[in-house]
């Protein structure tokens, strides 16, 4: 996201800073580029939800999977069907 639109002017503004507020949520700062405006806002960024988890994922990140990925993600295997009769056996 290093381009926004200015709310008065309806101007291209750029990225001029970024503050990391915690790890999911990043303050990012604009400029207005119409000289005529100039105008300097703040947006907030935040990580809301996982669409494909990482292959890297951090212990202490805790996000919702987003409904597609749950939609398609595999379900738990099945059981095997002779794992009773494991059981049986060894309780004998």
């Amino acid at each position: 996201m290093s381009r926004a639109i200015c709310p008065h002017c309806d101007t291209t503004a750029k990225v001029y800073a970024t503050k990391p507020q915690t790890k999911l949520v990043r303050d990012i700062y604009y400029a207005c580029e119409n000289v005529e405006c100039r105008h300097t806002f703040l947006t907030r960024c935040e990580v809301i939800q996982t669409i494909c988890p990482s292959m890297n994922p951090a212990r202490d990140v805790v996000l919702p999977l987003s409904a597609r990925f749950r939609a398609s993600a595999p379900a738990a295997p099945p059981t095997p069907a002779n794992d009773s009769a494991i059981e049986d056996l060894a309780e004998a």
